[in-house]
């Protein structure tokens, strides 16, 4: 049986794009025309198709239009307003994933819509909205246009810096382990004044501590916490790495903790999300969802203070920046079984860093483990915690002793 091709257009004409034509082969997509606004490519080849202005566009027939660029958000912009194409037909190629994926996520599933208490919490998100990460990894989480909101500036300038996002749970080894994309010529913000130095003693003398950039997000108003609530947590896919994790069946596994809750949901990542609206493949969980952080979205930190804010616990299968985030949000942390193992096999043929550099697995498996957490973070569980306790224990660990003034913050960005 034949299934009738789906007609698109690829806007950009870059290396995505050829990577994106590549993996589209012997699919249900076949891309019928290539646009670009350089001028200076137009009649190109590209593949077997040439390169045509986007004044060309309305000339094609074709179901769907694919990004195969850095500049999303630019082209989004002139797609919906100057061509009038409705959001549901754009698509974006992910060069790092090699998928197709829709504009957006959805920001949660219908049944979390049909609960009163989630009902409210999930208007009060703000929306998903993808960006370009068009000044590199300070765009990642929409943290460059998060500060800008802090500092007052509508429209964020661009900023030639680099800033760690997440949380170190693992002892210092090697600069490239720690989660920021450090560069010797440029600015590098870290969380803990120990990083920085590290940074520096390594060649990178433009270190500096500066806190988490989550801690610049945390909302003025204060956020109603859902009475017995739970938000689940499993281990979330990434740009690179789609992970398949059966969320079902680590629900099956907790029921009797999930039940002791009266309201529970589940909290997937902004790539597994993009999945459940690509394929419906996690459309029908067994407890309702709603969308978290997302690597391109403007208000990704915003999203997860008020998200994590409106619930009492958080149970999770596994170490990562998470953890300090609910505890700086208030939440108690319940861990529960299985634990996530990362799989060397995986990371190595996923995950460039630990393709490029396959010992990392080595020293940082192990502190994916309960045990050796607890010997490195023993403050994570102590019993008995309140809100306030929480919320101190999680800033601390996300280096609030070391936030800048705004003042601080706009010279360093060279918004000053």
């Amino acid at each position: 049986m034949n299934l009738k091709k789906q007609k698109a257009l690829l806007f950009g004409a870059s290396k995505s794009a050829r990577l994106a034509i590549n993996s589209l082969k012997g699919t249900s997509i076949e891309i019928i025309a290539v646009l670009d606004n350089d001028t200076s490519k137009h009649g190109n080849p590209i593949g077997s198709l040439s390169v045509n202005s986007p004044t060309r566009l309305l000339e094609f027939e074709f179901d769907i239009i694919i990004i195969a660029s850095w500049y999303t958000s630019e082209i989004h912009k002139q797609l919906t307003e100057d061509f009038r194409i409705s959001e549901t037909l754009i698509l974006v190629f992910n060069h790092f994933s090699m998928h197709i994926e829709p504009w957006t996520p959805p920001r949660c599933s219908e049944t979390a819509l049909q609960i009163p208490e989630l009902e409210v919490m999930v208007e009060s998100l703000p929306p998903l909205q993808r960006i370009s990460l068009e000044c590199g990894d300070i765009d990642s989480y929409g943290n460059r246009h998060q500060i800008a909101s802090w500092l007052g500036i509508d429209h964020p300038p661009s900023a030639n810096l680099n800033w760690m996002h997440g949380w170190r749970f693992y002892p210092l080894f090697d600069p490239k382990l720690l989660p920021i994309k450090a560069k010797s010529k440029e600015i590098n913000l870290t969380n803990h004044e120990e990083e920085a130095i590290f940074l520096r003693q390594n060649g990178f003398p433009s270190s500096q501590a500066a806190g988490s950039p989550f801690l610049y997000a945390q909302p003025d108003k204060t956020i109603h916490r859902i009475p017995s609530s739970a938000l689940l947590l499993s281990a979330h896919s990434t740009m690179e790495n789609s992970r398949k994790i059966d969320q079902d069946a680590l629900v099956q596994k907790n029921h009797q903790l999930l039940e002791s809750f009266d309201t529970v949901a589940q909290c997937l990542g902004g790539h597994d999300a993009l999945l459940t609206k690509k394929s419906n493949s996690k459309s029908e969980l067994t407890i309702p969802w709603i969308t978290g952080a997302w690597f391109t979205d403007k208000n990704a930190l915003k999203r997860i203070w008020i998200l994590f804010s409106s619930f009492e616990t958080i149970i999770t299968n596994h170490i990562g920046s998470h953890i300090p985030y609910a505890l700086a949000c208030g939440c108690n942390i319940k861990f529960c079984e299985p634990m996530y193992k990362i799989d060397r096999a995986n990371l190595i043929e996923k995950e460039k860093i630990y393709r490029e550099n396959p010992h990392f697995f080595d020293h940082v498996e192990p502190y994916t483990k309960l045990k050796n957490l607890k010997e490195l973070f023993p403050q994570i569980f102590k019993s008995k915690k309140n809100q306030d306790q929480n919320a101190k224990i999680g800033k601390e660990l996300l280096g609030v002793q070391n936030m800048k003034s705004k003042k601080q913050i706009s010279e360093i960005f060279g918004w000053i």
